[in-house]
């Protein structure tokens, strides 16, 4: 499966890894994802758009290793079964920091997909990998390639 995510998601991580109580909000991201079916992401994420068996929007609970689902992040992310593809979009921890908060606003959903949208058809999404210690994302390419 191939991973994906829009410069929004790579800065909002970036942004809240500073935090000393979210240092282990990207290993978490990857514990949630790595070495999981698409159908197997889909399980206990909530579908809030899209065609539910080939491209769904979904908000996803991501536990935090200390706290579990209570203190932990929400993860928006579109997969495309066509594609085998994850494409990570937003996140951020339900408490404590930067857009903090149970759930994201339903403008805040629409314009998430509008750019998502746009980034996928412009290709100005990021390719990205999971280093070996399975902590960090890499980048494989700064931009999807179209062949």
């Amino acid at each position: 499966m191939k991973i994906f995510a829009t410069q929004e998601f790579i800065d909002e991580l970036k942004s809240i890894s500073k935090n000393n109580s979210h240092t282990d909000c990207e290993k978490n991201i990857i514990n949630s994802i790595s070495n999981k079916t698409l159908e197997q992401l889909k399980e206990g994420a909530l579908r809030i758009g899209g065609n539910i068996d080939l491209n769904p929007f979904m908000r996803k609970r991501i536990s935090k290793t200390t706290s579990g689902k209570s203190g932990g992040y929400r993860l928006y992310l579109w997969l495309y079964k066509i594609e085998d593809s994850i494409f990570l979009i937003f996140i951020h921890p339900k408490s404590s920091g930067r857009n903090a908060g149970t759930n994201i606003t339903n403008e805040k959903q629409k314009e998430l997909v509008k750019a998502f949208l746009k980034d996928k058809k412009d290709n100005n999404l990021i390719q990205v990998k999971i280093n070996k210690t399975k902590d960090k994302f890499i980048k494989v390419k700064d931009k999807i390639i179209k062949s």
